[in-house]
């Protein structure tokens, strides 16, 4: 019952923060473990990455590193670190915690989530800092090094099983490493009495109530008990704003990830790159956008891109030409095909509205399509072994297109059913995209970059193994009654959603009560 969900009155100075929906909370902080995603801010809010970067501005933010610079070559990196660091039990961190961290991610590789052994020769101490050894020049590696969270030595050393440790008393150098309170419903972190930076965070206290829908968190941000929240709300300017415009605000900006219909090319009528274009053509992008996304975005037809990557963009997104023929060979073809499922998470109520519509759609083609709605931890684990028909999903980001193009065409990533994978859960290869990806990855000039990156587009375009459906806007919205010092266009010193780690612990350190802005 939606009116029944109440949990309870915050804490006065508790700045309250909707992310992560779950229907309750499992205490575990363990920034590497592939088991299953730490509660929310451990990567970035408790364990704090070398560097961050910034959406927003597109460009890195020194964290726990403060510079880096190439050799020659391009297979050498050394970052310089911070000093006057320590870790929140009071211990001095320092470039032998880095070493560490990257030797587990070596020796266990179950950790290294990323890949970054799979090009890294060796990492060694420098007086500065770190000395990182390519085994070649990889340019997407820099992003893996940086954005690695790192664990204190003297803690993690005597831990039996990092792979499947839960860490539920987390020792950290980031800004909020206390736990104050772990409950199901509730969990509360405090402030580190031992951060690096003189005064911050100005915010001494994290609340995490668990709001297992988009109406449960709206229903609490309406009622004013939530001042940071990363999940959508319609028609947000008469059911929020409208109530307190003085405080109440939001930043959709469409720079979050593209959101796809995947097509497993396990399901053999999907192999056919025609079935998947009148696929495409058959949705009524206009209505899904006005209707399941409240116009908060815009329509994508063969583009992988949303706004946050529109620099390396080649052409502006286009319609398919030829739909009406394609719609046509592909009805005769698909009148005979079996019942098909769209999974999508339960209570995320935008994406699950369009798989409503995407299905009803798909019954011009001929198609049975169902939605089937699931629980995010099984949902997550469907896709990823690839046991699925359509699923609605987001796609890679980053600070190229690298990532997210080799999730959705490397070759090496499509992977046999049942077999766990991170990226391309609709097991699509395409060998031509796999050569230049490969030729991407040793590429540091920026004008070559770009020429390749253009014709891993064309690839996109000629193959479709994904249907581009809209750009998921970066959900921010505030509630500044108690605290300020969100980001927003104007002032864009990182993106505004919580849901994007480490950067969000951009924003914990800038936000002040109240009663303290000058």
């Amino acid at each position: 019952m939606l009116g029944c969900h109440d949990l309870g009155r915050a804490p006065e100075n508790a700045l309250v923060v909707s992310v992560e929906q779950q229907s309750s909370w499992v205490r575990r902080f363990n920034p590497l473990s592939p088991m299953a995603t730490p509660r929310w801010p451990s990567k970035g809010g408790i364990y704090e990455t070398l560097m961050t970067f910034n959406s927003a501005k597109e460009s890195w933010v020194g964290v726990l590193a403060t510079g880096f610079s190439w050799d020659e070559s391009g297979t050498v990196l050394r970052l310089v670190l911070r000093k006057q660091v320590k870790w929140s039990d009071g211990s001095l961190f320092s470039a032998d915690d880095v070493l560490f961290t990257f030797e587990l991610m070596r020796t266990h590789p179950g950790l290294d989530t990323g890949g970054v052994w799979k090009h890294l020769e060796s990492v060694s101490m420098t007086d500065a800092g770190l000395e990182f050894q390519f085994k070649a020049v990889h340019a997407p590696l820099f992003d893996g090094i940086v954005q690695t969270p790192i664990v204190p030595k003297h803690i993690w050393t005597k831990v039996e099983d990092p792979v499947r440790y839960a860490d539920e008393s987390p020792v950290g150098t980031g800004p909020f490493t206390q736990v104050l309170r772990f409950d199901p419903m509730i969990y509360e972190l405090g402030a580190n009495p031992h951060y690096w930076e003189p005064g911050i965070p100005k915010v001494k206290r994290l609340r995490f109530p668990a709001y297992s829908s988009n109406d449960q968190a709206t229903l609490a941000l309406v009622r004013g008990e939530v001042d940071w929240a990363g999940n959508f709300v319609p028609a947000i300017d008469t059911t929020y704003v409208r109530k307190d415009p003085d405080h109440r605000r939001y930043w959709f900006a469409r720079t979050g990830t593209m959101v796809f219909l995947y097509l497993n090319q396990l399901v053999d009528l999907f192999k056919d790159v025609d079935v998947r274009r009148a696929i495409s053509c058959s949705i009524d992008r206009e209505r899904l956008v006005d209707i399941a996304m409240f116009g908060y975005t815009r329509s994508a037809f063969q583009s992988p891109y949303s706004d946050g990557f529109a620099k390396w963009e080649k052409s502006p997104d286009q319609k398919i030409t030829g739909c009406e023929s394609l719609v046509q060979k592909s009805r005769d073809a698909l009148k005979n095909a079996k019942p098909l499922e769209i999974l999508v998470v339960s209570g995320w109520s935008d994406w699950v509205r369009a798989a409503q519509l995407v299905a009803r759609d798909l019954a011009a083609l001929g198609l049975d399509v169902k939605v089937r709605t699931l629980e995010f931890g099984t949902w997550f684990g469907r896709v990823q072994n690839g046991d699925f028909d359509m699923s609605i999903g987001w796609s890679a980001e980053g600070s190229t297109p690298y990532q997210l193009m080799r999730g959705l065409m490397d070759p090496k990533l499509a992977l046999a059913a049942g077999e766990k994978s991170v990226q391309n859960w609709h097991r699509y290869g395409d060998e031509e995209a796999g050569r230049l990806l490969e030729i991407l990855a040793r590429t540091v000039d920026e004008k070559k970059s770009l020429e390749i990156v253009h014709q891993l587009e064309d690839r996109f375009y000629a193959t479709l193994p994904s249907i581009p459906l809209f750009p998921n806007p970066s959900w921010a919205v505030f509630n500044e009654s108690n605290y300020t010092g969100f980001p927003d266009p104007k002032t864009p010193y990182a993106g505004g959603s919580p849901n994007a780690l480490p950067e969000a612990a951009l924003v914990l350190k800038r936000l002040a009560p109240v009663e303290s802005q000058p």
